[in-house]
């Protein structure tokens, strides 16, 4: 008998919306993930987490079910090697990736603006 996996989507739908709605990935994380096909949807199984469970990075893959990580774009499963070479761009890029969102921010209208 097949084992039921029983996981919030909640998460997944905000990311979809934005997804869809915004340039958000494309303008804040497009252009590093070099040749990697799995670094977008790395990050959007981050901010997944980070919204759900906020699980360890070394725990996520193994509290992440695979119907998860294919609904957010991973083809076929991915390795703890994959894993940190894409945290690792992540912090190589952190001042670039800061500066994109603040240019989206500002794109958006999203400034608060205190008086």
């Amino acid at each position: 008998m097949p084992k039921n996996t029983i996981f919030s989507f909640g998460s997944i739908a905000l990311i979809d919306k934005i997804g869809l709605e915004t340039t958000f990935f494309t303008s804040v994380l497009g252009g590093i993930s070099g040749r990697s096909s799995s670094f977008l949807p790395l990050e959007k199984l981050l901010i997944s987490n980070k919204l759900n469970q906020s699980v360890s990075i070394n725990k996520i893959l193994e509290f992440a079910p695979v119907e998860i990580l294919a609904t957010l774009g991973f083809k076929g499963t991915i390795s703890d090697q994959s894993l940190y070479r894409d945290l690792e761009r992540l912090g190589e890029r952190q001042r670039g990736i800061l500066d994109q969102y603040q240019r989206w921010i500002q794109q958006q209208n999203l400034l608060i603006r205190h008086r």
